[in-house]
């Protein structure tokens, strides 16, 4: 994944809990926000993580 979408991604995630924390009755919606996140986030560190495994590999084989 490009560095400029994974920068826009973290960034978009990071502003959008910002704006959902200030709502005080949308208590599901910020469930959701943040489960969908949560999960976004991880999947993008175990792609990162992935590809940093892989370009190790191939520099030492």
């Amino acid at each position: 994944m490009n560095d400029k979408i994974f920068s826009f991604i973290v960034i978009a995630l990071v502003l959008g809990a910002a704006a959902i924390s200030s709502l005080d009755s949308f208590y599901t919606l910020k469930s959701v926000y943040y489960n969908i996140a949560m999960i976004a986030l991880v999947a993008l560190a175990f792609e990162r993580f992935y590809k940093h495994r892989k370009k190790k590999k191939q520099f030492n084989g």
